[in-house]
C-alpha cells in the first residue's frame, strides 16, 4: 500500500489490498472449534482412581 508521505512505495496495479489475514478457505465454525478443543482436553485429562482403604 502506497504512502503519500513516503515516494518509495509503489501501489500495485489491479491489485486491491484488503486489511487483515487474507483467507485461507479452512476455517471452522464456533462449534466445531469447541468440539476440538472439548476433545484435546478429554485426551489430555489425567484421571485419578483411589482404591478403598
Amino acid at each position: 500500500m502506497a504512502r503519500k508521505d513516503n515516494g518509495l512505495t509503489l501501489e500495485l496495479p489491479g491489485i486491491p489490498r484488503r486489511p487483515g489475514r487474507p483467507p485461507t478457505g479452512k476455517a471452522l465454525s464456533g462449534a466445531e472449534r469447541q468440539r476440538r478443543y472439548r476433545a484435546r482436553q478429554k485426551k489430555a485429562a489425567i484421571s485419578v482412581t483411589r482404591n478403598g482403604n
